[in-house]
């Protein structure tokens, strides 16, 4: 593949990189990617880990899925300080920056992100000593769109207001928003890099554009957001190289699909460290992009006062992929998509929905669709090239290796509990 071996080339010529910079768009979709980042690089189609940013943040940082790193919230959940993590490399200094995201803490490392990043430091680039490994979650095409840190009408995280008041609007004008984000996005990002080009460090740094999961804007009968439901618009989301001498403009989308959990293997191979086996493959090792690769959603819940966990995981390549549901019977699954989608107060689709509800010709047209969305125990999208008895046996062998896991932490939780029993 001549990406790829360009980019072999680039690495053979350029040993002495010694900064790398993530920048994360949160929430921007594979298909609202700017041109301007296009054109800044080499572009990935890239498979998001989770759908939402604690598991795939968590998988960029280690390398590994969620059934190995078992983050899956942002409350009860978070790396180890292992040091063969992204975040607290030997030697290197490490920054994980917010600046108008997660706006309502002080002191900002408060912030429930701060529990997953696996680095506590919060430098901003400008101040930050080389050699560094930055990384910063910015608002990106998050909720509400086109947020910013002056002149708006909605404060940062007044999704739910935000969505109530665009239920009431086109589906137009929910999307322009978004794509307003996503520009807003771009104009931090360029900030970013004319920081790097200040401070002479062009050359031997490597910066990533990237996003944690994409967004789905009304797809599906009107479903909006993330989290909650694995879909394409959720799943896709897009990775960019960058450096002076990578090469611009190249895009690959029909190669294959590069993952969150290569980007650990592939930054370590760049600045030469060594470290254990992930899931992830280095992009320097490749002879040709992944085929396919897992995103991940787990929720607890209750339905009728009973305790739940439903599990989503879905297998994708380039055009499509598989979404297979356990933990739920199909009744209660149905159950779980009508409270989602209608009554559940924190759910931004019900918000948004509730505004479109007056509209009755709107739910017959459309609510079947929402709700067969929510309580199929399999769904496809696109068109895959992978089977479907394919996609069932990697997803058994990804499950039983997060079952592993789960045995695993519950021995050590146990073990820890006898421990501090007994007083040893």
């Amino acid at each position: 593949m001549l990406i790829l071996d360009a980019i072999k080339d680039w690495h053979t010529s350029h040993l002495r990189i010694k900064n790398v910079v993530l920048f994360v768009s949160d929430a921007l979709r594979w298909d609202y990617l700017p041109e301007e980042v296009r054109s800044m690089g080499v572009t990935f189609k890239a498979v998001a880990s989770g759908t939402f940013t604690p598991t795939s943040f968590a998988s960029i940082i280690s390398g590994e899925y969620q059934g190995l790193h078992g983050v899956y919230n942002f409350l009860s959940d978070w790396l180890s300080d292992d040091p063969s993590t992204l975040m607290n490399l030997d030697g290197y200094n490490c920054s994980f920056w917010t600046e108008n995201i997660w706006t309502g803490f002080d002191p900002p490392t408060l912030a429930p992100i701060y529990n997953v990043g696996g680095c506590k430091q919060r430098v901003p680039l400008k101040d930050l000593k080389t050699p560094f490994i930055y990384l910063e979650d910015e608002k990106g095409g998050h909720c509400p769109y086109g947020w910013s840190l002056v002149n708006n009408e909605y404060d940062e995280s007044d999704c739910r207001k935000f969505f109530s008041d665009f239920g009431k609007k086109d589906l137009k004008e929910l999307r322009k928003k978004y794509r307003t984000g996503a520009k807003r996005s771009l104009s931090e990002f360029q900030d970013r890099l004319k920081i790097i080009e200040k401070r002479g460090l062009l050359d031997e740094t490597l910066v990533i554009f990237l996003s944690d999961h994409g967004e789905l804007l009304g797809e599906y009968g009107g479903i909006v957001g993330h989290e909650h439901f694995t879909a394409p618009e959720v799943v896709y989301v897009p990775i960019v190289l960058i450096h002076p001498d990578l090469p611009k403009g190249e895009t690959c989308e029909h190669e294959g699909v590069l993952r969150h959990v290569d980007l650990y293997p592939t930054i370590r191979s760049i600045i030469g460290r060594t470290g254990p086996a992930v899931d992830g493959v280095s992009l320097v090792d490749m002879e040709k992009l992944p085929e396919f690769g897992f995103t991940f959603y787990v929720e607890n819940g209750k339905l009728r006062k009973r305790k739940y966990t439903l599990e989503e995981i879905s297998v994708w390549d380039k055009n499509g992929g598989y979404v297979f549901r356990t933990g739920l019977s199909r009744y209660q699954r149905l159950l779980r998509g009508l409270y989602l989608s209608i009554a559940y107060p924190d759910s931004l689709t019900a918000v948004y929905q509730r505004q479109r509800l007056r509209h009755f010709p709107w739910l017959i047209k459309n609510y079947e669709t929402v709700l067969a969305n929510y309580y199929k125990s399999r769904i496809r999208y696109g068109n895959p090239s992978l089977k479907e008895n394919q996609a069932r046996l990697l997803i058994e062998k990804a499950k039983s290796e997060y079952d592993r896991f789960r045995e695993k932490q519950r021995i050590i939780r146990i073990i820890g509990k006898m421990k501090a029993q007994s007083g040893i």
